[in-house]
């Protein structure tokens, strides 16, 4: 009833809202397992992104989803010692 009166989708939200948080925990597993790491590169969930933090022992990390190829065109470079995401055009 609520969806109909504020013209919402709370399945939609809410499906988004688990799916954002059990992807930082996969990547809080992932950071905890190999602490040596400073980059991690995924893609699995389809959505380009970045996350880069510092660590308690004052360490750069990088999370990167390179997201997918057909619906984005997104890739991951590293060249130079930096990792970049892009796009095609």
């Amino acid at each position: 009833m609520i969806e109909r009166i504020f013209n919402i989708d709370l399945t939609t939200w809410w499906a988004k809202k688990q799916i954002k948080k059990r992807k930082l925990i996969r990547i809080w597993d992932l950071v905890q397992w190999n602490s040596d790491a400073d980059v991690f590169i995924m893609g699995h969930t389809h959505n380009p992104e970045v996350l880069i933090w510092v660590n308690k022992d004052e360490k750069i990390k990088t999370y990167v989803n390179c997201g997918d190829w057909v619906e984005n065109c997104t890739y991951v470079i590293i060249k130079d010692k930096q990792v970049r995401l892009r796009k095609w055009k």
